[in-house]
């Protein structure tokens, strides 16, 4: 999660390591709830391909 590029590494931090709702992500970050979701459907995207990738290498 921390290799994923900003700010995606850290809404994913924000959201999967400290548990925090997509409401209060936006608070911390300064940024409206609907882009805190479209990063964070983003940052999902871009885990799922860095775990196929690594799966596949195995």
């Amino acid at each position: 999660m921390r290799g994923l590029r900003e700010p995606y590494g850290k809404i994913a931090v924000l959201y999967f390591l400290e548990h925090r709702e997509t409401a209060e992500i936006a608070k911390l970050v300064d940024r409206p709830p609907a882009t805190v979701n479209s990063q964070l459907w983003r940052a999902k995207l871009l885990l799922r391909q860095q775990i196929t990738e690594r799966r596949q290498k195995e």
